[in-house]
Parts: structure tokens; C-alpha cells; sequence
């Protein structure tokens, strides 16, 4: 083939712009949509269902299978709702104010030690959750000053310093144990 652009312009030229149809379908088509229409609609009167009414028993039907269903669901017994109240929860072993105390100073000087060691984002975050811990924990205390005997607030005291000693405890040790390393 030729790659000229001005051979196949020419080319173009020559061919058809036109190409006139055998015969127009269109008027054919058009003549038969009215009859076919009244096939189905005699065929749908022959049944005595007409076109606008033929879709009306499905959706009877499903909205009868769901009035029912809604019915059966709605008389189903119920189970009374409870709450659990703070004295039917299992109750946790109340740590002596003072002997969490005594917990958090023998645990200071390795968490100090083990937070000099982080790097300094990681350091400010450790110290900001510290911080909120510990601020939790006075807030509690407040509380409890007024109601001491409150079994939410104390099982909040308890929850509080674990929450503390678990954080005090979850850094790398300052002196970890050396590693031993095969020799193969």
C-alpha cells in the first residue's frame, strides 16, 4: 500500500460518500408496532389480567409474606434487658494505695533508665502517656476522697496503676541479656 498522503487523499476522493439502502425498513417497523401491542394486550385480556394490573399479585403476594413475617417477629417473647451493674461485675483484688507506691519506686530507676535510652519522639510519647496516667489516677483519688467506698472508682483505681506498671515495665530493660550466637 501507498503511504502518501496526498495519493490516499485522492484516493478518498473517488470513493462514495453515499451508499443508498435496498429499501427503507423504517415504515415496515413502524406498521407493525400497533398490531404486536394488541397481540399482547388481547393475549393478556384473553387471561383477564391487563397490562397495568399484571404485576399486582407478586407484590401482593410479598407484601403479605412480609406483613406475616413482621407479625411472627414482633410476637416473639422477649428476654427483659439488663444492665450489668457495677456490683454484679466480678470484683478484682483492690491494691493497697501503698503498696502500689512501694510497686512504682522499685520500678523507677529501671524506667528512668530505660527512657534515657529511647529516641526522643518515642521518649516524649512514653512520658506524655505517663503523664495522662497519672493525672487519670489523681482525678480518681479526688473522687474517691468524696465517695471512698464508690466500686467503680476503685475498680478505675486498680485498672489505672495497672495500666502504669504495665507501661513501666513494657520498655527494653536497661541491661538486656546478652544474645548468644551460633558459630556455624
Amino acid at each position: 500500500m501507498n503511504s502518501d498522503p496526498d495519493q490516499i487523499n485522492a484516493h478518498l476522493e473517488n470513493v462514495r460518500r453515499e451508499i443508498p439502502l435496498r429499501r427503507d425498513l423504517w415504515p415496515q417497523i413502524m406498521a407493525e408496532l400497533p398490531s404486536r401491542a394488541a397481540g399482547q394486550d388481547a393475549q393478556l385480556s384473553a387471561t383477564g389480567i391487563t397490562s397495568a394490573r399484571r404485576w399486582f399479585v407478586p407484590v401482593a403476594l410479598a407484601a403479605g409474606v412480609a406483613l406475616v413475617s413482621a407479625i411472627l417477629w414482633l410476637q416473639q417473647p422477649r428476654q427483659p434487658t439488663t444492665f450489668a451493674s457495677v456490683e454484679s461485675r466480678p470484683t478484682l483484688p483492690l491494691v493497697d494505695p501503698a503498696a502500689f507506691s512501694r510497686v512504682r519506686a522499685a520500678l523507677q530507676p529501671d524506667f528512668a533508665a530505660a527512657v534515657d535510652r529511647l529516641a526522643p519522639d518515642t521518649r516524649e510519647r512514653v512520658l506524655r502517656n505517663l503523664e495522662i496516667i497519672r493525672k487519670a489516677e489523681a482525678d480518681i483519688a479526688a473522687a474517691l476522697a468524696e465517695d471512698p467506698s464508690n466500686p467503680l472508682l476503685l475498680e478505675l483505681r486498680q485498672r489505672t496503676h495497672e495500666h502504669e506498671v504495665d507501661l513501666m515495665t513494657s520498655l527494653p530493660p536497661a541491661n538486656p541479656l546478652p544474645t548468644l550466637r551460633s558459630k556455624t
